[in-house]
C-alpha cells in the first residue's frame, strides 16, 4: 500500500449495470476502491447495531427448532456503505463480510 493510503482499505468492486434503456445494458467498469478503515468501522458497528435490534425482537424457536445460529452475509460496495442486498437494488459493485452469531452457552 502507498503511504497516502496507509489508512485506508482496498474493496475490488467488479462491473455493475450503469444504465438501462428497453432492453439493453451497459456495464460500468469499477476497479479497486480505497476506503478509509475509520469509515468502514463505523458503517460495520452501525449495521450490528441494527441487526442487533432486529434480532433482540426474533422469536427463540421456530416450530420445533431453536434458533441457536444466525448467519448474515452483508454487502460492502466501494464507498464503504454497509447492509443487506435485497432484490432489484443497484449493486454498484460489492464485497461482502459475513457474520456469524451464536448464542452464549451458560
Amino acid at each position: 500500500m502507498e503511504a497516502d493510503n496507509k489508512d485506508k482499505i482496498i474493496i475490488f468492486t467488479s462491473s455493475r449495470p450503469a444504465t438501462q434503456f428497453m432492453e439493453e445494458t451497459r456495464l460500468e467498469n469499477r476497479g479497486p476502491a480505497h476506503v478509509n478503515i475509520e469509515d468502514l468501522q463505523t458503517n460495520i458497528n452501525i449495521f450490528l447495531v441494527k441487526m442487533d435490534e432486529i434480532i433482540k425482537k426474533s422469536p427463540e424457536k421456530i416450530g420445533r427448532f431453536n434458533l441457536d445460529t444466525i448467519e448474515i452475509h452483508a454487502e460492502v460496495n466501494g464507498e464503504g456503505q454497509v447492509g443487506l442486498l435485497g432484490t432489484g437494488v443497484t449493486v454498484g459493485g460489492t464485497a461482502g463480510i459475513t457474520f456469524v452469531l451464536s448464542k452464549s452457552k451458560g
